[in-house]
């Protein structure tokens, strides 16, 4: 049954994919924009192949912080595909960091750096772990 009391902004494949009526199309205020669109679930991603991490992060305020945690991804080889500071909101000149990383943080090889990276970090969440995009698809 259609329900007319739920939107949603996202690719005009994802219309043709499930049968939606688009109400607007081109609505980025930029011609080439590149916009993420997340599904959120209760429960993890149930497809084996689990190749891209997201976490957010914020540091203790002092040198050499955030260059702690770049070394421990990349001396695990870990590599990084996106890292986009905010200002962490109520806080002046604190930020919160998030990145992309290119591999399942939830595999047991990786049980040991990621508390590495807990004692190094005021706060780590792991957002979540599913498959990446094809490439020249990835936003």
């Amino acid at each position: 049954a259609a329900r007319e009391d739920i939107a949603v902004v996202g690719h005009e494949q994802l219309a043709e994919l499930h049968g939606l009526n688009i109400l607007a199309a081109r609505i980025e205020d930029h011609p080439d924009n590149w916009t993420r669109f997340l599904v959120i679930g209760p429960s993890p991603v149930r497809e084996e192949k689990r190749d891209k991490t997201s976490i957010l992060f914020t540091l203790p305020d002092r040198p050499g912080s955030l260059a702690g945690v770049l070394n421990t991804l990349a001396g695990e080889g870990i590599n990084m595909t996106k890292l986009e500071s905010r200002p962490f909101r109520g806080e002046k000149w604190k930020y919160v960091f998030f990145t992309d990383l290119e591999c399942d943080l939830g595999k047991t090889e990786y049980e040991s750096m990621l508390a590495n990276l807990r004692e190094q970090c005021h706060t780590l969440r792991v957002l979540g772990t599913y498959p990446a995009a094809p490439k020249g698809q990835e936003g």
